[in-house]
């Protein structure tokens, strides 16, 4: 049953609609666009989906009657999305402290064409709260500055034949560091009026916070990108609202794996890029379980320090294949590395024992500054890595991460030729 509430925002009392299912799992707040209101009947057959669900829902008037009757009068946006983002956040906020039941609830939003500009806004804001984002037909491109601070998984919905927004929000998602996805609705426009349009519209939004609104406060479901390259096009999101001395910057890619991350941030950023090559010591009667690494700089990582004697001569092995791909790979004198802001980037990390190694290895030189920036990371181990390094950026933390392939649709393996032609296709590391 709808239950008429009212938000106090920034001072102002804000109208709402809140239906909540019995044992509500989340709740999800609604945004409109421009010109409509919560009785929006397109916004209400998503909600009604998202009931079905088990999800309670909010839908919510950014814009008080008085001057909603304005706005509509002048036919323009006398009130800008900055000032509807803090609507909507205030709202949210007083949600989760007003005495409706909702305070416990993991807080999802929705938005709607500019209603997705102040959802984001939203999002980028409170990204501790906000733990899922659904955009229909946003004009994403009215909170730009938002989308690099967005943290929560964000799916964008977008009419196939609605082709200016299309293009937007192609465009934003170069900006979007969060987990995210680009669905299009096939023979949509703008409005989803089309049969089953808005049907599917219902369907993706309800798999989404259905996915991703849980009392586990971070929830992934794999894969999340389709390739490296996808990774590190999200990551260069990220760190681009970072500050990066120009000359005085070098991302550092893990061979193999890490290589096509850093290769699309470094052309994405416009920074140089080398390899710093780290060795796994693996036991040869069961190659996969990684029992040491070895890098640069005698630097040597055991698990748990058990049986080095044992172990020397398989150390020897790894360190001879190391100097194999220092010298094809090319990884720089280490001298040239110190005194400057080093960028470390793999394609994610489960144990943690190779990062560690080259961490370690990359702390000998004395750097301006030495960051971490993998797509993906166990939540144990980040936190283990994080006193070793300025800045730790991770698009994903984990629980248990027992495979870095498993987040990715295409984990092929690399040759030492893929290696070598995309550090030639990179800006170059030089003096």
């Amino acid at each position: 049953m709808d239950k008429e509430i009212r938000l106090t925002s920034a001072g102002v009392a804000l109208q709402a609609t809140l239906q909540a299912p019995p044992s509500a799992r989340g709740v999800v707040v609604f945004a409109h666009g421009s010109g409509s209101s919560r009785f929006s009947p397109r916004n209400r057959q998503v909600a009604e989906g998202l009931h079905a669900a088990g999800l309670a829902t909010v839908l919510l008037d950014l814009l008080t009657p008085e001057e909603a009757e304005e706005d509509r009068r002048t036919s323009q946006w006398r009130f800008p999305i900055p000032l509807l983002g803090q609507r909507l956040t205030g709202a949210v906020d007083g949600l989760q402290a007003a005495e409706i039941g909702m305070a416990a609830l993991p807080v999802g939003v929705f938005g709607a064409s500019t209603g997705a500009a102040a959802a984001l806004i939203t999002a980028s804001e409170r990204p501790d709260t906000i733990r899922a984002l659904v955009s229909r037909g946003g004009r994403v491109d009215l909170a730009y500055q938002a989308l690099p601070r967005v943290r929560c998984p964000t799916l964008l919905i977008v009419g196939e034949l609605d082709r200016e927004v299309l293009a937007l929000n192609r465009q934003a998602i170069r900006s979007l560091s969060a987990p995210h996805r680009l669905a299009i609705v096939s023979g949509a426009t703008h409005l989803f009026a089309e049969p089953g349009a808005l049907e599917a519209v219902t369907a993706l939004a309800t798999d989404w916070f259905g996915a991703h609104l849980s009392p586990d406060p971070i929830v992934f479901h794999p894969p999340l990108w389709r390739s490296r390259q996808e990774a590190g096009a999200a990551l260069a999101a990220r760190l681009q609202a970072c500050h990066w001395p120009q000359g005085q910057t070098v991302l550092l890619a893990l061979p193999r794996g890490g290589v096509p991350v850093g290769a699309e941030v470094a052309r994405r950023l416009g920074l140089p890029l080398a390899t710093w090559c780290v060795r796994k010591v693996a036991d040869p009667s069961w190659p996969e379980l990684a029992i040491g690494a070895v890098a640069a700089g005698g630097v040597v990582v055991w698990r748990n320090g058990e049986g080095r004697a044992r172990q020397q001569g398989w150390l020897q092995e790894e360190e001879r294949e190391l100097a194999r791909r220092q010298a094809l790979f090319g990884d720089p004198d280490p001298q040239r590395l110190q005194g400057r802001h080093l960028v470390v980037i793999d394609d994610g990390i489960a144990t943690g024992m190779t990062v560690r190694a080259a961490l370690l290895s990359l702390r000998q030189l004395q750097p301006a500054s030495l960051t971490l920036a993998v797509p993906v990371v166990d939540r144990e181990v980040a936190a283990e890595l994080a006193p070793l390094v300025n800045r730790l950026e991770a698009l994903a933390l984990v629980e248990n991460l027992r495979a870095v392939g498993q987040w990715y649709e295409d984990f092929s393996q690399l040759s030492d030729r893929d290696v070598v032609a995309l550090l030639g296709e990179s800006p170059p590391f030089s003096v």
